[in-house]
């Protein structure tokens, strides 16, 4: 299986079963100006600490971001309470796993080998920055809106 090229600039397409069970892509969160798309896991204890940051960029920036959840997680029934546990509802929450809890190919061809990982996308689903920890996250959109 070939990899993606996840360098800055190249163009992101997922297209993932989300929560409640329907697919959405990253090509149909329309309207915004930016994409945050956050790979993570239930038990994996940084990328949960990574919420209240990406909480607080889209409290800030609530028109011009949205956050595409990618969770890996073999548990999907986990992955679900979790979802309300964080209280990750403003999250677009999507699952890379199948039901054999094997990653998805178009997961897998990103390439993934720690996380937490996150792409920044623009609204036309380019990389413009990669795993923003912590305030980069806010830095880095308060940069790009200035612009």
């Amino acid at each position: 299986m070939a990899r993606k090229n996840t360098e800055i600039g190249k163009t992101l397409s997922l297209n993932l079963e989300s929560a409640d069970g329907e697919m959405v892509a990253l090509s149909d969160l329309k309207g915004c100006r930016y994409i945050y798309v956050d790979v993570w896991a239930t038990w994996c204890k940084p990328c949960r600490a990574q919420f209240p940051y990406v909480k607080q960029a889209l409290a800030k920036y609530p028109q011009d971001l949205k956050v595409y959840a990618v969770s890996i997680d073999n548990n999907h029934t986990g992955w679900r309470e979790s979802i309300v546990k964080d209280s990750l509802q403003a999250f677009v929450n999507v699952i890379g796993t199948d039901n054999n809890r094997n990653q998805l190919p178009e997961v897998a061809r990103l390439g993934v080998k720690l996380i937490p990982r996150s792409f920044l996308l623009d609204n036309h689903c380019r990389i413009v920055a990669k795993d923003l920890h912590g305030e980069e996250l806010i830095q880095t959109l308060d940069s790009l809106m200035a612009q």
